[in-house]
């Protein structure tokens, strides 16, 4: 049961990771390869990733604290109309 529920998750989370990163649908369109990444989004979770794991100021903030700056930082950036 343990392997099935694992790979379960593993694959929800792959799957919002295209989601979120990439445009697979615009890059059907234009076959660019440029297009296919949400430059802005692997931005975003670049920064989130160095500010939660490296910086010494911010690494014991607690998760939620991350995800409401992420969702500021959507709505100044619009990052949904992307």
């Amino acid at each position: 049961m343990r392997p099935a529920s694992t790979g379960l998750i593993a694959a929800a989370g792959i799957t919002v990771l295209m989601i979120a990163l990439l445009h697979t649908d615009l890059y059907k369109q234009t076959k660019v390869l440029s297009d296919l990444f949400n430059v802005r989004a692997i931005i975003l979770a670049v920064l989130i990733l160095i500010f939660s794991r490296w910086v010494k100021f911010t690494k014991g903030w607690h998760p939620i604290v991350f995800i409401a700056i992420s969702a500021v930082c959507g709505a100044v950036f619009h990052f949904a109309g992307v």
